[in-house]
């Protein structure tokens, strides 16, 4: 799929829609397999630690029963899947990547209109994870739009210092 180029200045690096629209989708690629790797181990990680819990209290409760009881109120058999929370990491941030791309895809060269529907999609997603908490979702849905301004802003000034440079 080949994105229109244009002259004007897309993004941080003085990019057309083609450079932004290509680097996207390997930041996408990228940061989804990245996102889903590092979730799995730490999934993984944690649950390891709680086995490695599990089986020092097994001893000590052989060694001293009535010392050791309803001491940590840990259940081995609830652990959370890291297969589970990978592939969903994986298609979350593949999700909510996708978002500031979409007006590219769609064969648009406006780093506004970017920047307008991924954020547009930030407060979504922060309201949607609202509904499993206690907070409002207004305020969740802010609070996601203030840390991707933040990731956006970041990028914006890395892309700036650094510049692009494409031969053409």
């Amino acid at each position: 799929m080949t994105a229109p180029e244009s002259s004007g200045t897309g993004g941080g690096g003085g990019a057309g829609a083609g450079v932004i629209l290509l680097s996207g989708m390997a930041g996408l690629v990228s940061g989804a397999f990245s996102m889903a790797l590092g979730e799995y181990a730490s999934v993984e990680t944690q649950n390891n630690q709680v086995r490695a819990e599990v089986a020092v209290e097994r001893a000590e409760l052989r060694a001293h029963p009535r010392a050791e009881q309803q001491e940590l109120g840990v259940d081995p058999t609830e652990q959370p899947s890291p297969w589970l929370a990978g592939i969903s990491s994986f298609f979350c941030f593949a999700v909510g990547a996708l978002f500031p791309l979409l007006p590219y895809l769609l064969g648009f060269d406006s780093l506004p209109a970017g920047l307008l529907v991924g954020g547009v999609g930030l407060v979504i997603a922060g309201a949607v994870v609202a509904r499993f908490t206690t907070r409002p979702w207004w305020l969740n849905g802010l609070r996601q739009l203030m840390f991707g301004a933040i990731a956006a802003g970041a990028t914006y000034l890395v892309g700036s210092l650094i510049g692009v440079s494409v031969a053409g």
